[in-house]
């Protein structure tokens, strides 16, 4: 037997609907609505060329989620998904009693060195592992 036979937990995620998102497409549909397959033929498609990696514009002082959650973003940008960005939040499967790791991106795209202070704002039941202080140059 499988792991996601035996746990309810795990069975959850794998009984999941599957979502079919328009992200990118070469193919042109007659709409949005259309079923999945409409506008495939047997036509072969013009070569169009990825948009490639391109800094995003930010604040001049900014924070952001890093690890997966920045990797996504930019994987979104490099490979023309940029419709992703507005609907696929930042997200993560986590139950009670574990830890979770969570990097943040502090950007300063400014001349001048800056102090920035942060505060976590925790459920009841939540701790905070580490408290750092660093210069954000």
């Amino acid at each position: 037997m499988y792991a996601t036979q035996i746990d309810p937990q795990l069975g959850y995620y794998v009984n999941m609907p599957d979502y079919l998102v328009l992200a990118k497409s070469l193919v042109k549909s007659s709409s949005v609505e259309a079923d999945v397959w409409d506008g495939i033929n047997s036509a072969p498609i013009a070569y169009t060329p990825p948009p490639g990696d391109r800094p995003l514009s930010r604040g001049s002082i900014s924070l952001e989620l890093g690890g997966p959650w920045a990797f996504y973003q930019q994987f979104y940008v490099v490979h023309g998904l940029t419709n992703a960005l507005s609907f696929v939040k930042p997200q993560t499967a986590l139950s009670s009693g574990h830890s979770l790791w969570v990097p943040l991106l502090l950007h300063n795209d400014t001349s001048d060195a800056r102090d920035l202070i942060l505060h976590a704002s925790l459920p009841d039941e939540g701790t905070l592992a580490a408290k750092e202080k660093r210069p954000i140059t």
